[in-house]
């Protein structure tokens, strides 16, 4: 019979060999081959790891247990039959990790409809969302702000700066916008036109003030488009250039090409 058929018929008393490591140097154990019965699960490595690190402090840790790097669940035989390259000969390697309970949200900053991006500057978040809009909170969860920025859902958002950020939309534009901190109010002064389908996300890259930086945004197009982090002012439009071209419709500001 072949070696994986005798795995797979075993009786329930049959013992597998095992070594047991982990990255988490305070808590590990000696280099050690085990024979364990082939029904433990990951309750009872924990309580085989814990009587190791009797002495220990730290002991009373649970762990999540990977068997040849896949995540162990329910008993060893039953992650075993599932493998052909594990034999009645071979030496299981186990490695534990420190097992965390999942985080429990300490503040709900609701939204309208879909979150889509968060961007987080010093004590300030900006969000993106499916209805349409752009909305600032504080770190505390209090909305202090909900921009109406696009004619699609928001697909991404990035600061640039303290006072100025970016953001991208299914409506194919990239909105660049002012915050003026004291009233708390934003100035939508660039929209950057180049792209045929949505865009999904931006990239910001460079140091200082936002003049100093770049950003960089992808589209379902296929293109990735590259920008500068200055906002240009219709003052600044030159005549015939293509970084930028005066704006038409109400309430936009200058539209910009790459």
């Amino acid at each position: 019979m072949p070696e994986k058929a005798k795995i797979l018929d075993s009786a329930p008393d049959q013992e597998f060999q095992i070594k047991l490591c982990t990255k988490l140097e305070s808590l590990s154990v000696a280099d050690t081959t085990f024979n364990v019965p082939s029904s433990i699960n990951s309750s009872g490595l924990n309580t085989l790891v814990q009587g190791l690190l009797e002495h220990v402090e730290g002991k009373s840790l649970e762990f999540e247990w990977l068997c040849l790097g896949e995540l162990l669940r329910g008993k060893l035989a039953e992650h075993v039959s599932k493998r052909n390259d594990i034999t009645a000969e071979t030496v299981i390697e186990l490695e534990y990790i420190e097992k965390n309970l999942p985080p429990e949200p300490q503040i709900s900053a609701n939204h309208d409809d879909w979150v889509s991006s968060v961007a987080v500057l010093d004590n300030l978040v900006l969000t993106g969302c499916y209805d349409n809009t752009v909305n600032l909170w504080t770190l505390e969860g209090q909305k202090t702000l909900v921009i109406p920025s696009h004619s699609g859902p928001v697909k991404a958002v990035a600061w640039l700066d303290s006072e100025t950020f970016v953001s991208a939309s299914h409506d194919q534009t990239v909105n660049m916008f002012q915050w003026n901190k004291e009233t708390n109010s934003v100035e939508g002064v660039n929209t950057c036109r180049g792209h045929e389908r949505s865009v999904e996300c931006v990239a910001v890259w460079g140091g200082g003030e936002g003049s100093n930086r770049v950003f960089a945004t992808g589209s379902f197009d296929n293109t990735v488009k590259l920008w500068g982090g200055r906002l240009v002012g219709e003052e600044q439009v030159p005549e015939g250039g293509s970084q930028a071209k005066k704006a038409k419709p109400t309430g936009r500001g200058v539209t910009r090409t790459p």
